[in-house]
């Protein structure tokens, strides 16, 4: 049989990669069974349990002595096998684990840590048609035990190892600088727009002093309804359709690939720079979509479908601060008027009678160009994130067999 290598692998390593029976060479030792009512609120140890790394849930405590198996610390390898399977590494002090975590021991010194955490993190998809159970989903012992269970020298598994300990930092980097980012963005739009009826905002910029006003948003824009246009969509057309799946939970627009002709309704629907468009239906119960606003950014570029309203703001409503505030403490009251039950929906009249706070033009134009300025931040750090888990499954794909 031809020897077995990967696609892309470290300058120096030739051989060819062995194959093996995981259960030769991991031993999948069981935590402590628990009962509900053996688990305290206070204790001497935290108990480890699946839910602490898949959901945050609360921690409950032990009083019982920890045995020489039965528990984690720092740097141990872990495979959770019921529910959210999957291998995960241990950071934290000596704690108990429950029954649901398998900790993993290496028979012997040739099998590197870090490449292991690696290799089970890509067999995780293949295990998903092994596993068992319907209410809890699990996998067994037995059949990790029988996973054939590919590997290399220890130095070649050290140097991909590490590289993939690198590739999942930086990413945790992204991500907790992306969570910090969208945090800020949160505490901006709770102190930087009046509260309860305010006439300003808890924190605003030095040099504005004057009290915001209560303006109803029909007087505040001009506005057309779309309508279906779905029978003029052609896959070469002019324009890019805004329909209720192009709204992102981020408030920028989906391309879903859908582009219409240019006729008497189209043409009536077209948006142009700085026109902003608001989704009045939502086809989730929990309203992720209903009421979210998109700026456009471009001449003659997109049509409005049905189920979107096309508002256009007047002289004294700056464009990039109307997205900001009908995106935030807006669309909270727009949420609240809404109709329906499995697809909700609210009626734009219903919309443009709503009030919103506004401060004079040029404080409008210093908080847009804040907002802007954070969400180009998070922007560049998903697309940083999304970049490097994409090169995280390539590497999966061609560093391993």
């Amino acid at each position: 049989m031809a020897d077995k290598v990967p696609d892309i692998r470290f300058k120096g390593f030739s051989d060819g990669w062995e194959q093996r029976k995981l259960g030769d060479e991991v031993q999948f030792l069981n935590g402590r069974a628990y009962k509900q009512s053996e688990l305290l609120d206070k204790g001497k140890y935290k108990v480890l349990r699946v839910g602490n790394f898949n959901t945050n849930e609360r921690w409950y405590y032990s009083d019982l002595e920890l045995d020489k198996n039965k528990y984690v610390e720092s740097g141990d390898l872990m495979y959770l096998w019921a529910t959210n399977f999957g291998p995960e590494l241990w950071t934290g002090p000596k704690t108990i684990y429950h029954y649901h975590i398998w900790k993993l021991k290496l028979n012997s010194d040739h099998v590197d840590r870090d490449f292991l955490y690696t290799w089970l993190l890509k067999d995780k998809e293949a295990i998903k048609q092994s596993t068992n159970g319907t209410t809890m989903v699990h996998v067994t012992k037995g059949n990790m035990e029988q996973r054939d269970f590919v590997w290399t020298d220890i130095n070649e598994q050290q140097c991909i190892g590490q590289l993939f300990m690198k590739t999942d930092k930086l990413i945790t980097l992204h991500q907790r600088k992306l969570s910090q980012l969208e945090k800020f963005k949160s505490s901006l739009l709770q102190n930087l727009f009046p509260k309860n009826g305010a006439t300003n905002p808890s924190v605003r910029f030095g040099e504005f002093t004057n009290d915001w006003e209560q303006r109803k948003l029909g007087d505040l824009t001009t506005h057309k309804n779309g309508v279906a246009i779905e029978k003029y969509f052609v896959e070469d057309g002019p324009y890019k359709v805004i329909s209720i799946g192009s709204y992102g939970k981020n408030n920028e627009y989906v391309d879903q690939g859908l582009r219409t002709e240019k006729n008497d309704t189209t043409a009536s629907r077209i948006a142009q720079h700085g026109d902003l468009t608001m989704v009045l239906n939502d086809k989730t119960t929990s309203g992720e979509i209903i009421g979210r606003v998109l700026r456009i950014n471009a001449d003659d570029e997109y049509v409005i479908n049905q189920r979107t309203e096309l508002l256009r703001v007047s002289d004294d409503f700056d464009s990039q601060f109307a997205y900001t505030i009908l995106n935030g403490p807006f669309r909270n009251k727009v949420k609240r008027i809404v109709q329906g039950g499995t697809q909700i929906y609210v009626n734009y009249s219903a919309v443009a009678s709503l009030s919103l706070s506004l401060p004079e033009k040029e404080e409008q134009q210093a908080i847009a160009l804040m907002f802007e300025r954070v969400q180009n931040l998070i922007t560049l750090h998903q697309r940083k994130l999304d970049s490097l888990e994409k090169l995280k499954k390539l590497l999966l794909q061609k560093m391993f067999i």
